[in-house]
């Protein structure tokens, strides 16, 4: 059963390096979040006492990276919980805590929405120390 169970673990390592070099048209982003999702879950940071952080919400345009860095960026900011592509107008109950939460709707100039902070997503990679583009991630 062990056995399974690492051959299992070291088959979803594999299939994120592959998912991760494939062409962004080719990669399936839902699928390759949750294998992250589930790598995540095995290393030390995960494994220590879960504590309710503030939700933050991290804004960017299409294609800057927020889905493909989300697991860095909610490990970074101590959330346990990630939503993409939401409309922050139309938030779920109970997202105030412990969820990052990403969106392509332009926030720029706002610091707070329904109790959750938040931040555009080049300045929320700098801080995590995640690579953004300045080009996509500016709109300049």
């Amino acid at each position: 059963m062990h056995r399974r169970l690492r051959r299992a673990d070291a088959l979803l390592r594999e299939a994120e390096r592959a998912l991760h070099d494939l062409p962004d048209h080719h990669c399936p982003t839902d699928l390759l979040m949750r294998i992250r999702l589930y790598n995540a879950a095995g290393t030390p940071a995960a494994q220590e006492p879960a504590t309710m952080h503030e939700s933050i919400i991290v804004h960017g345009p299409t294609g800057c990276g927020k889905t493909v860095n989300a697991v860095v960026l909610a490990r970074h900011f101590g959330l346990s919980r990630i939503l993409d592509d939401q409309d922050p107008a139309a938030l779920p109950p109970g997202v105030a805590t412990d969820t990052l939460i990403l969106t392509s709707v332009d926030l720029r100039g706002r610091t707070e929405l329904a109790g959750c902070r938040v931040m555009p997503y080049r300045d929320a990679a700098i801080e995590a120390g995640v690579f953004a583009p300045v080009c996509q991630c500016t709109g300049d």
